[in-house]
């Protein structure tokens, strides 16, 4: 969803750049146009920082339970991931 907003506010930005001579001449609907596309980029880009926030939270919480979870055996020196064989 948050891909095709940012589709969108760049189209919508794409297209009022050639007609504005580079957002210097704005009329009240390019102003109004400007303002939308402002916002629907800011939108998208709280999206995309939303779910990159959420899969490092997940895989914080993922190492954390594992590490709590899977412990050493008694006596096994740090590093190693199986008990030394004889």
């Amino acid at each position: 969803m948050s891909l095709w907003l940012a589709v969108l506010g760049f189209g919508i930005l794409a297209v009022l750049a050639p007609l504005t001579g580079g957002f210097a001449e704005l009329n009240r609907i390019h102003l109004v146009a400007l303002s939308v596309a402002g916002v629907v980029s800011v939108v998208a880009v709280a999206g995309i920082v939303s779910v990159a926030a959420l899969v490092a939270g997940l895989a914080l919480v993922v190492a954390l339970v594992g590490r709590a979870v899977i412990r050493r055996p008694a006596g096994q020196p740090p590093g190693l991931p199986f008990p030394p064989t004889e």
